[in-house]
């Protein structure tokens, strides 16, 4: 290769910085060859990079504020370049950095700075963190272990989402398993007082970001199948005061990120969903099969403790309406909307009813909230979220639901009365500024595909379940229900019955589900090869060069005109298929002429034919 010729090879820019007596890591940041020439491990420049005083300089490019004397280019360029550097996971300039408790703590001091953090400097250092957990975690989290403010201010800067990043791998509770450091090096976290400094941080005196991401971090910590913190966070000492001033405020983040935060318990990740690095999810695994079922029974059962005390208080927010008095959506008014915090009360009850926990249930029963779910429905009937949350609450209960809860829905409930009269076309309520809402037509609630699937699980657990059967055999309404509309619904929505535009070719000649029995399928086939081909020798160019000759061109002359099949019923055309007529179109002509049609024996025919272009070459 010509880079390999001497006559030819260039000497790299970097390699005359490093001849010098003096060499500067300024000067081989400016290089644009830097980056690159780390990551093909060269050797002088590594051996120049990992020395203490090296890596101590390309930290503070990484953390600290830019100076001020400093031009823009090396504002800008030098923290970048030194990231770059350090997100190579040179094995070198690591061993020296996680070796020194020096650098370490050099390191992590950009939590000493003032709030709110540079968000460019806060990303550059979650970037060389992150690199650090993944390839050498271990001294890493021993430094964090021996340092108990790095959590806690780290805490402190949580309004910036770096920092939140940074956060969720060490403490384990990173989406991705692969981010997280290994369990064995978390086994300390217990002992720290994370979890008080991040539920502190949802109180309505702090700012809207900083209760925002310390609720992702928490839901995150609640749903991680490797954080040790998870077994914590459903203890009275964390979740109670958590709910009660989640409860106490009724309204707004506070109360949204609480609600959240439950629901993440009660939906934890397997390991087996983890996925990821390979180390990762075996330390998370260690622990014996029955061990980790107990734990889990013990936290799931800890966690429905724990909310089932305020189930009075949930069911009193469906309740309540949001601050918002109305919103103006594209088919209407809602005055007031739903709000999402009722949304997630509503999802909180069907996780409590996922569990089958007979104590959920019993909680869900007393509380009296289903009603007002049913109500909902029909109060917000485009509402897709909500539909699809109660939907799953109601087919939970048949598929799996006690019978006393099958009473409940039922009887209290009048689950059936509302399954069959629930109003299948809706007045909105017209904006003030809609010119035409005089005009306007009731609309198809958008709920009645969930209506649907509801009334297939109930049809399914009757003839499954002889507790749910008791409550609806009685019930001409809904033999006639089934009848009338469900069965022709499922037909209708019965994908495999469809032929899309064509008969299926499969079918039996003369069957319903075929084609018609007087059109030989191949006909209409060819036919529509023939339409489908129409025009496209002219469309992609076979004739546009100088080359064209019109007795080349008759060929496709048939083909240029496109007409449309005829399926009329009427007598005089049953014995007619789909063909190519004289002008070019389709048209239909006797089924006895099919072969006399596309005889092609008197069509006149080049006796040379041309190319568009050269064929290619064969070498």
């Amino acid at each position: 290769m010509f880079w390999k010729v001497s006559s030819f090879s260039s000497g790299s820019a970097i390699e005359g910085i490093l001849d010098k007596q003096q060499v500067t890591l300024e000067e081989l940041l400016e290089e644009d060859e830097m980056v690159q020439e780390c990551k093909a491990l060269n050797a002088r420049l590594i051996a120049f990079l990992k020395e203490k005083e090296t890596v101590k300089k390309l930290i503070s490019f990484v953390i600290e504020p830019p100076k001020s004397w400093a031009s823009e280019r090396q504002q800008q360029r030098f923290p970048f370049i030194a990231c770059e550097v350090f997100c190579c996971e040179i094995d070198g300039i690591f061993d020296a950095l996680v070796n020194s408790s020096d650098l370490l703590a050099y390191l992590f001091s950009i939590l000493e700075q003032a709030r709110p953090l540079n968000s460019t400097r806060a990303g550059y250092f979650a970037r060389v963190l992150a690199s650090l957990l993944t390839k050498c975690s271990s001294p890493v989290m021993q430094f964090v272990q021996g340092q108990p403010w790095v959590l806690r201010k780290a805490v402190n800067h949580i309004e910036t989402f770096s920092m939140l990043e940074s956060l969720q791998r060490m403490v384990g509770a990173a989406d991705q398993s692969n981010a997280n450091v290994p369990a064995s090096d978390l086994k300390w976290l217990p002992h720290t007082t994370i979890l008080q400094h991040l539920t502190s941080k949802l109180n309505a005196e702090n700012d809207s970001g900083a209760r925002e991401n310390a609720g992702k971090l928490l839901t995150h910590i609640g749903r991680s199948c490797i954080s040790p913190l998870t077994s914590l966070l459903p203890s009275p000492q964390h979740l109670q005061p958590m709910l009660e001033k989640a409860f106490a405020a009724q309204q707004g983040t506070q109360l949204k990120q609480a609600l959240h935060i439950c629901i993440a318990l009660l939906e934890r990740r397997q390991p087996s969903q983890a996925g990821g690095r390979a180390d990762a999810v075996r330390q998370s695994m260690e622990r014996s099969a029955a061990a980790t079922a107990e734990l889990d029974s013990k936290l799931e059962a800890d966690t429905v403790e724990g909310i089932c005390r305020h189930s009075a208080r949930l069911a009193a927010l469906l309740d309540t309406s949001p601050q918002i008095t109305q919103l103006d959506t594209p088919y209407g008014t809602l005055a007031p909307p739903l709000g999402s915090a009722r949304l997630a009360v509503i999802a909180l009850l069907g996780s409590l009813l996922s569990t089958g926990s007979p104590v959920a249930e019993q909680a869900v029963i007393d509380s009296d909230a289903l009603p007002t779910c049913l109500q909902l429905v029909v109060q917000y009937p485009f509402n897709s979220i909500l539909h699809h949350l109660v939907t799953d609450i109601i087919c939970t209960a048949l598929e799996s639901g006690p019978p006393s809860l099958l009473s409940h829905l039922f009887q209290h409930c009048n689950l059936l009365h509302w399954l069959l009269t629930i109003p299948v076309a809706v007045n909105a309520t017209p904006r003030s500024d809609d010119e035409h809402k005089q005009e306007r037509p009731p609309l198809r609630a958008g709920y009645m595909g969930h209506m649907t699937q509801i009334a297939n699980r109930l049809h399914i657990a009757v003839e499954t379940r002889q507790e749910v059967a008791e409550h609806v055999q009685d019930s001409n309404q809904w033999q006639d229900y089934f009848t009338t509309h469900l069965a022709p619904r499922n037909e209708l929505q019965d994908v495999h019955k469809w032929s899309f535009g064509r008969p299926d070719p499969k079918a039996n000649k003369g069957q319903d589900e075929g084609g018609s029995e007087d059109i030989p399928l191949e006909g209409l086939e060819n036919g529509l090869a023939v339409q489908g081909s129409n025009g496209s020798h002219d469309r992609y160019g076979a004739f546009d060069n100088d080359d064209y000759n019109e007795e080349d061109h008759i060929l496709f002359q048939h083909n240029q005109g496109v007409g449309s099949v005829d399926f009329s019923d009427s007598d005089e055309e049953d014995e007619n298929i789909a063909g190519v007529s004289d002008n070019g179109g389709l048209s239909s002509f006797p089924v006895d002429s099919w072969e006399d049609t596309w005889d092609d024996s008197d069509a006149p025919v080049s006796q040379e034919v041309r190319c568009s272009s050269p064929p290619p070459t064969l070498c």
